[in-house]
Order: structure tokens, then C-alpha cells, then sequence
């Protein structure tokens, strides 16, 4: 049953994170704002799931909403990528900015909601 909330999750994470790729994809923006929000979003998610939600009922909820569900939805190759592409397009100032916020931020939020 566990793989099966996972493969859920997952499959709904991916789809999400296909539906903020479209968002942004009508934008002419030279930021990958896509997998930014994606990942910080996922981030949020993850941290709320793990760090405020009781834990005496959590059953379903690590296998389809954290392993799975965050799991499809962030996206460290996207980022990886994305990052190669700014740095052999000469962008290092956005290159470093999207560093900095991905991880910052992502640490950031889990870090907030972590810390009651």
C-alpha cells in the first residue's frame, strides 16, 4: 500500500510541477523562476508535513505527501541544470542569485517551520 501512495503522490507532485512550468513558460524571463517555485513551495510543504502536523495519525501522510507528493514536485536535476545553463550562458551574478535564494530559501522555510 505504501508504494502506492507513493507512486500517487509522486505522479501528482510531477503533474503540479507541470502546471507551474506552464505558468511561467509564457513569460520571457532569463530566470528559472519555474523550479524555484516549485522547489521552495515543495519545501514549505515538506516542512509543514513534517515538522506541524500531529504525528500520532500521520499513517498515509510521510508515504504519499513527503516521499511522494514533495518528491515529484521539487526537482534538484532541474535545478542543477538550469544553474549549468545560466553559468555557460555567462550569467554568474544569476547563477549566484538562484544559489542563494534556492538554497537559502529552501533551508530558510523548512528551518521556520522546523523551529516552533
Amino acid at each position: 500500500m505504501n508504494y502506492l501512495l507513493i507512486f500517487l503522490g509522486g505522479g501528482l507532485g510531477s503533474v503540479s510541477r507541470y502546471g507551474i512550468s506552464r505558468i511561467f513558460s509564457g513569460l520571457s524571463l532569463n530566470f528559472p523562476y519555474a523550479t524555484l517555485t516549485s522547489n521552495l513551495l515543495a519545501s514549505i510543504l515538506l516542512a509543514f508535513a513534517v515538522y506541524q502536523m500531529p504525528k500520532t495519525d500521520a499513517g498515509w501522510m510521510p508515504y504519499f505527501l513527503v516521499i511522494g507528493f514533495c518528491g515529484g514536485f521539487s526537482t534538484f536535476s532541474t535545478f542543477s541544470h538550469e544553474l549549468v545553463l545560466l553559468l555557460q550562458n555567462g550569467n554568474w551574478i544569476q547563477a549566484a542569485l538562484y544559489i542563494a535564494v534556492s538554497v537559502g530559501c529552501g533551508v530558510g522555510c523548512i528551518w521556520m517551520l522546523a523551529t516552533k
